[in-house]
């Protein structure tokens, strides 16, 4: 029996010998207890071609910070101050200290803006930044704080900064323009939130007076209430405007910052906006003809001055005739 089984495995041995030789294939012995990564496996892996050593420590920072300001058409609706935070983190844990800084660089505009299309440079003292910040031994991670107070009437700010590790040799940045940190200001127009509208019971008389008499005369014609609500929003993508879209059943507006005053008149602008009126669509001037003294009376009284009344809540007062006011509010 064990001869038989020697038998089995020279016979096997010998066909792996065999098939050794044929495909040109030699089994060595290597006593050399040194070994490496082939080099070109080394210079294939993605993190050798973006300048990652796994023996090194790198800092990795948050590239991009963005705010976002309510606004209508161009006028800020922004109250209160926004807060926001790019963070900093260590690919290590080291056994010291780190600290790094940040500079507000206007030079980097010239690059970043072929990025950030339409945007401008904005001026520093727009945004309160914090300029320093401490990764503490044995930690891996900070942020940096930003604070916009003062709330830009310009839709779109970018603000350039140089992220930099003080002092310390042995921590690097790793990819291109890993070291810039961008913060950006964006509009959100609300013309894309239906959900705010003109409460009539929060206007003036005079407002209400208009509203009430087109009220009975909806009654009336239609038998049936006008909406107690006139609610703002974007009517339909066939209509195209710069400014904000609200509507009243089928009828719209646009909201426009550009108020147009006679030359001689001295007045201040600041937080004035323009409201004129849409085309009708067909469905409007056939079914609501009745609405148009209401729909008139906002282009009539326009220019109006917008006041922050806090919460979410705006008030619409006319320039020329302050009897005529109303609430712009959340639902």
């Amino acid at each position: 029996m064990r001869t038989h089984i020697k038998n089995i495995i020279f016979t096997v041995l010998a066909g792996v010998l065999i098939s050794c030789e044929k495909d040109g294939i030699t089994v060595e012995k290597n006593n050399d207890l040194k070994w490496s990564i082939d080099k070109k496996i080394e210079n294939e892996d993605i993190r050798t071609r973006i300048g990652y050593n796994p023996n090194k420590s790198y800092i990795v920072s948050d590239t991009k910070k963005e705010f976002f300001v309510k606004s209508l058409g161009s006028i800020s609706l922004q109250e209160e101050e926004l807060v926001g935070h790019a963070k900093v983190v260590l690919t290590k844990v080291l056994d010291k200290d780190i600290r790094v800084t940040l500079t507000y660089d206007e030079s980097l505009y010239q690059e970043l803006k072929t990025v950030y299309v339409g945007y401008q440079l904005a001026s520093e003292q727009l945004i309160k930044a914090q300029k320093e910040l401490v990764i503490k031994a044995g930690e891996t991670e900070s942020t940096f704080e930003f604070v916009l107070s003062v709330i830009p009437e310009t839709k779109r700010l970018l603000f350039p900064y140089k992220v930099k590790v003080e002092g310390e040799n042995s921590v690097e940045f790793i990819g291109k323009g890993s070291d810039i940190l961008t913060v950006v200001v964006s509009s959100e127009d609300i013309s894309a939130q239906a959900t705010w509208m003109i409460n009539p019971v929060n206007s003036s008389d005079k407002f209400k007076g208009i509203f009430e008499s087109v009220l009975q005369k909806n009654k009336e014609i239609k038998k049936e209430t006008l909406l107690p609500k006139i609610k703002f929003g974007v009517l339909g993508g066939y209509y195209r405007s710069k400014g904000l879209l609200f509507y009243s059943r089928y009828e719209h507006f646009n909201f426009d910052r550009e108020v147009q005053y006679p030359a001689d008149t001295n007045v201040n602008v600041e937080n004035h906006i323009q409201i004129k009126l849409g085309n009708p669509t067909r469905t409007f001037t056939r079914y609501y003809s009745h609405l148009t003294p209401l729909i008139e009376s906002f282009e009539q009284h326009s220019p109006y001055k917008v006041e922050k009344l806090g919460g979410g809540v705006f008030k619409f007062v006319s320039v020329e005739d302050n009897d005529f006011w109303f609430i712009f509010t959340k639902e």
